[in-house]
């Protein structure tokens, strides 16, 4: 008898806490941004060219950028950033739940610490949200990691992605870093 009274509240226990989880998602979400097109356009540097198209000035705030197409990317920088960044990019859901537990894993047994976000989390982090080490701002990133895979293409995140991310110093985006460092544009 005292089995079932102590399996009944087990029940009880589980059932309040999963509800509660639930509630506490749905005001999680109701805080979230609205990912819109608008939303996703990166500011860009602007340029100051005389008539033969050689640059003079170029104007930017925090962020030096121009964005670039990804017919305007190499294909192994692409692929580079991929092995790098979120190797199971292009068959993995929103989040990596292998690089979250290897990095969770790492972080709790070792003095090392790594991160297991993909380029998706990635990127929802660095557009909507705060560097946060927090709970909150994780589980923010988790949940616009999957509307934004509901939203866009795989080959459209990377995009955002790549034109997105710092390299080096105020320089974001890889067509950006690769004016900088070779004088060539990215699809050269």
């Amino acid at each position: 008898m005292l089995s079932i009274a102590l399996l009944t509240l087990l029940m009880v226990l589980v059932s309040l806490l999963v509800q509660w989880g639930v509630a506490q998602l749905a005001l999680l979400r109701s805080t979230l941004p609205a990912i819109t097109p608008e939303s996703l356009e990166l500011l860009q540097s602007m340029s100051i060219t005389d008539r033969t198209g050689k640059e003079l000035y170029r104007m930017y705030g925090a962020q030096d950028r121009v964005n670039a197409t990804a017919a305007d990317m190499p294909t192994h920088v692409r692929e580079a950033f991929i092995s790098i960044e979120d190797e199971r990019f292009w068959i993995r859901p929103c989040v990596d739940v292998p690089g979250i537990a290897r990095a969770a894993w790492v972080n709790f047994t070792t003095d090392q610490t790594q991160g297991g976000s993909s380029i998706t989390q990635q990127l929802v982090r660095n557009v909507f949200l705060t560097a946060d080490k927090t709970y909150t701002r994780k589980m923010q990133e988790l949940l616009l990691a999957c509307e934004l895979e509901r939203t866009l293409s795989k080959e459209d995140i990377l995009t955002l992605y790549l034109n997105m991310v710092p390299l080096d110093g105020n320089t974001y985006g890889i067509r950006q870093a690769l004016a900088c460092t070779s004088a060539k544009r990215p699809r050269n």
